[in-house]
């Protein structure tokens, strides 16, 4: 799962310097949209619901987007079809 970095701090009611601050593993991508980096956490579990099942996953690593990608778009995060 890869999050945008508004919607992360919307659902941890965190700041950006909280962010930030926090100790948090990082990877290098390269895209043909550019360079980023990806801030990486550990999930207990994630919950996804669809109009007619939900779904638990448990134990995963969500990153964090740290640049604008997804600003032009009309979602806040990419979900593998292997979670479905």
């Amino acid at each position: 799962l890869i999050l945008d970095l508004k919607s992360y701090l919307k659902l941890t009611n965190k700041n950006l310097i909280d962010f930030y601050s926090s100790k948090m593993e990082s990877i290098q991508t390269s895209t043909v949209n550019g360079h980023n980096e990806l801030r990486i956490f550990h999930v207990d579990k994630i919950e996804i619901k669809t109009d007619k099942t939900k779904i638990e996953i448990k134990n995963q690593l969500v990153a964090i987007n740290t640049t604008n990608c997804f600003k032009n778009t009309n979602y806040q995060a990419l979900l593998s079809p292997l979670f479905l």
